[in-house]
């Protein structure tokens, strides 16, 4: 039962609803506001608790483990949890992406920048959900709609023609149609249960598949094109946070590798490797397989600058704007591809039609 809610709570736990929150806090302990994070925590709990929120239990929790204790206590590296920031308790409550932006704002003693850069990071990861969801509904809307006039004809307009002929003086493409339409309530059972797989199967291996099979995908297979640009902005807008305050880039590195997933710990790792032996911070970026290759240049040439934590701030920007314009384009070959198949399933009927008209000559 507690898992069943816990999945529950996850799905109403939007991008949108966590970047209002992040918003929020961000407002109320900027300069604007100036109000403390414990104390902004504390009113945001309250009003939650007036409302019946469902987003209270998080925030019960949040402070739970921000004052040491909780229902999940947390220990990073051997720290006391009294000694944990905002962004090391919210490990495992929302996305760890979101939770290391949240930190790098904090080491750099601004943790309503860290807030801000993270609902901005939420905004972006909500927008190409909604283009993606949009794409996706579509075909799936085209699917269901042509299941239905597939349905019609095999209760009202298939019998009707096997009575002027019988099925086997059919065409072979009117013979197949015949079969596919008395057979579609199982078909497109088979088709939705496939796409119910598919995504739970990108769920997992999105967090746990690594090496050159993960690395295929990465470079040519979608959603993970989609998702590797996602993983580049969160990681550099974490870096630079970190490095803005003179963190040391291995530490930083450290730091974003606490409580990541497997997949990320991974690349990660092979950060630190190459940092161990010698390697400047632009090489062992470029070099892990993370960042899209055609971009790579980009952070090679920042490398070299003054100021490479603020340069990577401006990168992780472009990686986020770059996955936008990608999901659009995803969205679109969707909706082209759902009105081809609409078209060709009109033609089939079209073609089926005159093939039983012909027998009947």
């Amino acid at each position: 039962m507690k898992n069943i809610k816990r999945i529950l709570f996850q799905i109403r736990l939007t991008t949108d609803i966590r970047a209002k929150l992040y918003g929020a806090l961000a407002s109320m302990t900027g300069p604007a506001g100036g109000i403390p994070l414990g104390a902004a925590l504390s009113e945001v709990e309250a009003e939650y608790r007036k409302q019946k929120h469902f987003l209270h239990p998080l925030l019960q929790e949040v402070m739970r483990r921000m004052k040491g204790g909780g229902s999940k206590r947390v220990s990073l590296e051997g720290r006391e949890a009294q000694t944990l920031k905002l962004g090391d308790v919210l490990l495992g409550l929302v996305p760890n992406n979101e939770a290391m932006i949240i930190r790098s704002g904090e080491e750099q003693g601004n943790i309503s920048l860290g807030l801000l850069q993270a609902a901005k990071y939420a905004r972006s990861q909500s927008e190409i959900i909604k283009i993606i969801r949009s794409g996706v509904s579509r075909v799936l809307w085209y699917a269901l709609m042509m299941s239905v006039i597939y349905y019609y004809f095999s209760l009202e307009i298939i019998p009707q023609m096997e009575q002027a002929a019988p099925r086997h003086r059919w065409t072979q493409a009117a013979q197949s149609f015949g079969f596919v339409a008395d057979h579609i309530i199982a078909f497109i059972t088979g088709f939705f249960l496939f796409i119910a797989f598919i995504y739970w199967a990108f769920n997992y291996l999105k967090k746990n598949l690594t090496g050159p099979a993960r690395n295929f995908l990465d470079r040519n297979i979608w959603p993970f094109t989609t998702v590797r640009l996602l993983n580049s902005s969160a990681t550099l807008g974490s870096l630079s946070g970190f490095l803005r305050t003179g963190v040391p880039f291995r530490t930083a590195v450290n730091s974003i590798s606490e409580g990541a997933d497997r997949y990320m710990v991974s690349k990660l790792d092979h950060i630190k490797r190459l940092t161990q032996q010698g390697k400047p911070p632009h090489v062992s970026l470029t070099s892990c397989n993370l960042f899209p290759e055609e971009n790579a240049w980009i952070i090679s040439l920042y490398g070299r600058t003054s100021d490479f934590g603020q340069s990577l701030d401006h990168i992780a920007n472009e990686f986020s704007e770059l996955s936008i314009e990608k999901a659009k384009t995803t969205a679109m070959v969707a909706d082209i591809l759902g009105t081809l198949a609409i078209a060709g399933s009109i033609l089939w009927i079209a073609v089926t039609m005159y093939g039983i008209v012909g027998t009947l000559k």
